[in-house]
This record gives structure tokens, C-alpha cells and sequence, in this order.
């Protein structure tokens, strides 16, 4: 008679032919809060006071994006591109 199939215990230690679980990826919040800042900012409305707090987080998305393995630099940069331009169409507008 044939043994029925072991069922892996949840707690019993991986095996080595196991694969590893997976890693979740963390976003970097910051950078994504600074492009968002950055492109709401470009209604005249928002923009003198969106466009420097999009800066502000650029900067300090990009100083994280160092330490998270460069995630979300480019959302920071775009981030401060936008605040940049944000405060330039309220200074032309305003």
C-alpha cells in the first residue's frame, strides 16, 4: 500500500530545494507624496503652497531613494521638477 503524500508542516525550517520567500518591495512613500504634491501643485490655486512642500519631500525622497537601494529617486526628481515649475507658473500667474 502506497503512503499518501506528506503535507509540509508551517513550522518545520524551509529545506534547502525550498525557494526562498519572496521580499516585498518597499516604496519609497516620500518621493511618491513629492510627485504627487508636484502635479496637483499645477493648478494655480495650489501652487505657491504645494510647489515648495513637493520640494521639500523631493529632497528628502531622494536622501531615502539613497538608503532604500534608489528607489524613487525619479519619482523625488520629478517631484521637484514639478514644485519647481509650480512656483515658476505662480510667479508668471500671480
Amino acid at each position: 500500500m502506497a503512503e499518501p503524500e506528506r503535507i509540509p508542516d508551517p513550522h518545520e525550517p524551509h529545506s534547502a530545494d525550498a525557494p526562498e520567500p519572496r521580499k516585498l518591495r518597499q516604496n519609497n512613500i516620500v518621493a511618491t507624496f513629492s510627485l504627487i504634491l508636484g502635479v496637483v501643485g499645477i493648478f494655480p490655486a495650489f501652487g505657491l503652497f504645494f510647489g515648495p512642500l513637493a520640494i521639500i519631500f523631493g529632497g528628502i525622497g531622494i536622501f531615502q531613494a539613497s538608503r532604500t537601494q534608489g528607489r524613487g529617486k525619479w519619482q523625488a526628481i520629478a517631484g521637484i521638477a514639478l514644485g519647481a515649475i509650480d512656483i515658476a507658473i505662480f510667479g508668471f500667474l500671480g
